[in-house]
C-alpha cells in the first residue's frame, strides 16, 4: 500500500515539473518573439537617454586637445578600438564604412582604452583620423564602451543615430549608410 502511495507522489512530481518546463518553454518563446520591445541597449546606459547636445570632448596622449564635434555640420562617428585588439585589425568591413564616411567628409575619430593602445599613424583608418586617449566624463558616461571594436556614429547634433559593438559585417555597412541617410534628410538631422 506504501508503495502505490509513493507511485502517486512522484507521478504527481513528475507533472508539476512538466507543466513548470511547458510553462517556461512557452515564456521564453514570447519574450524571444518580443525583443523589440523588451530589449536593453547594452551601448546605451539606463537614465540617460540619447539626448542631443553633449559635445565630445578628447584629448590625445600628449594632452592636446581634439576639436569639438558639436561644431561639425553633418555625421561624425567615434570608433572605440585598440591595437592589442585582433578582431580590429581583421575588421575589413570597417575599412569600406571609413573609406565611405571618408569620402563624404564625415568625420571619424578613434577612441583608445588607453594611452598605451594607440594605433600607430599608419594604421589609422581613416587616414589621419585623431584618436582620443581621455574623454570628458559627461560624453562616456552615456555609453558602455567595454567592448573593442565599436562603432557609433552621430547626427550634427551629437544624437547617436547608429552603433555596433564588435566587428562590422556586410550589412552593417549597409544599415549604417541607411541610417545615416535617414538622418541627413531635412528635418532630421
Amino acid at each position: 500500500m506504501m508503495w502505490r502511495w509513493m507511485e502517486w507522489i512522484v507521478a504527481a512530481l513528475l507533472g508539476v515539473v512538466i507543466v513548470s518546463d511547458a510553462i517556461l518553454i512557452l515564456y521564453a518563446r514570447s519574450l524571444a518573439n518580443n525583443t523589440h520591445s523588451l530589449a536593453v541597449d547594452p551601448l546605451c546606459r539606463p537614465g540617460l537617454g540619447n539626448e542631443p547636445g553633449i559635445p565630445f570632448e578628447g584629448y590625445t596622449a600628449s594632452a592636446e586637445r581634439l576639436k569639438c564635434l558639436s561644431r561639425f555640420q553633418g555625421i561624425w562617428a567615434v570608433r572605440y578600438t585598440s591595437k592589442s585588439c585582433g578582431y580590429c585589425a581583421l575588421d575589413l568591413e570597417w575599412d569600406q564604412l571609413a573609406l565611405q564616411m571618408e569620402s563624404a567628409g564625415w568625420p571619424v575619430i578613434i577612441l583608445v582604452p588607453k594611452a598605451a593602445e594607440e594605433i600607430a599613424k599608419e594604421g589609422v583608418i581613416p587616414k589621419g583620423s585623431p584618436q582620443a586617449v581621455y574623454v570628458s566624463m559627461e560624453w562616456t558616461k552615456r555609453f558602455r564602451l567595454t567592448m573593442t571594436p565599436s562603432v557609433l556614429i552621430f547626427n550634427s547634433k551629437g544624437k547617436l543615430i547608429w552603433h555596433r559593438q564588435g566587428m562590422l559585417a556586410s550589412p552593417d555597412v549597409e544599415s549604417a549608410i541607411q541610417a545615416i541617410k535617414i538622418a541627413t534628410q531635412p528635418g532630421k538631422g
